[in-house]
């Protein structure tokens, strides 16, 4: 594999472990101790993030062959 592809592999799998992280923060008392924003503004991340990932993941797709 290709060194840059190794590399957005490994990004990839990086942020995939940081959703993981932020989405089980998310579900716990101290997530909903934020205030409104704090709350809104870690949603947005996440959705961003998850975003991103997508991308990662079409991006390595397409170049599989």
């Amino acid at each position: 594999m290709a060194d840059w592809k190794e590399r957005l592999v490994q990004e990839k799998s990086d942020l995939d472990e940081t959703l993981t992280k932020l989405a089980n923060f998310m579900g716990s008392d101290k997530f909903l101790s934020l205030d409104i924003i704090g709350q809104y503004l870690l949603r947005m991340q996440r959705s961003h993030m998850m975003e991103y990932s997508s991308i990662l993941e079409a991006r390595i797709a397409h170049h599989k062959g």
